[in-house]
């Protein structure tokens, strides 16, 4: 440490200014590595998809009996690679689609085998409990938070997750603007990617019945708030927008 650095600490320690750092283990890691690695997958399939239709509309081939990469629309691009195909090179850009989807199965197994690890195992579960977290976004949140601890508060964890509004303040005058994003990209992400699913009326589905089996009651009940305060929430937005819509005023 230099001579120049250590006075600065030593004001900040009497100041209060220091916080904790956890630094994570190898192990944490490695298991925080895989599931990034399937995160880019995800995102390099989204490019190859982008890639196939860009490529198919550009030449006039477009498929107009449903959604793209439906049932249906997947044995079309299957049957295109036949002759006669749209070019050559579209056999390429549907090979590399493939093996995209290859490797990240590949990896969604292998995260399914670091789920059942004992130092994941109880928060994934607890975390599954709620609605619109998966495996994956579960194994996300507690890969890259890891020490939930380190939060004693929930303001804090949002600052940490960019989760905030930004805020432009002046004397009596409050302005709020957007999220921060300043945050883990990571688990801001899956977390406002879960949030679509509470625009839904609350309901326990099956699956989720089936991810909730085993667990305490109190985290069940934690989950169950949630959905109920969420409900609340939304229900005058909705029907505040409905209104604007009805008005022909844009919300």
């Amino acid at each position: 440490m230099s001579s120049r650095a250590a006075p600065d600490l030593a004001r900040f320690y009497r100041a209060g200014e220091l916080v904790v750092v956890r630094i994570p283990s190898e192990a944490e890691e490695r298991v925080r590595d895989v599931v990034r690695c399937r995160e880019t997958f995800q995102r390099e399939i989204l490019k190859s998809r982008h890639y196939i239709l860009k490529f198919l509309a550009r030449r006039g081939f477009v498929f107009r009996e449903g959604t793209n990469w439906c049932t249906p629309h997947l044995r079309w691009l299957q049957h295109l690679r036949r002759p006669p195909a749209p070019a050559g090179w579209y056999r390429e850009y549907h090979a590399l689609l493939l093996y995209k989807l290859q490797r990240r199965e590949e990896l969604d197994r292998q995260i399914e085998q670091l789920a059942l690890l004992p130092t994941l195992a109880p928060m994934v579960r607890r975390l599954q409990c709620f609605r619109g977290i998966s495996l994956h976004s579960a194994m996300v949140l507690a890969t890259e938070i890891v020490d939930w601890r380190r939060f004693d508060h929930p303001r804090k964890l949002a600052c940490y997750l960019g989760l905030i509004s930004r805020e432009d303040s002046s004397g009596n005058r409050t302005r709020l603007g957007s999220i921060t994003k300043a945050g883990n990209s990571h688990c801001r992400h899956v977390l406002v990617q879960a949030a679509w699913s509470y625009r839904h009326r609350p309901a326990t589905s099956v699956d989720l019945k089936r991810r909730q089996a085993g667990q305490p009651p109190a985290v069940i009940a934690r989950m169950e708030g949630a959905t109920a305060l969420a409900s609340t929430v939304q229900s005058p937005v909705v029907s505040q927008a409905a209104a604007d819509c009805r008005g022909g005023r844009r919300a």
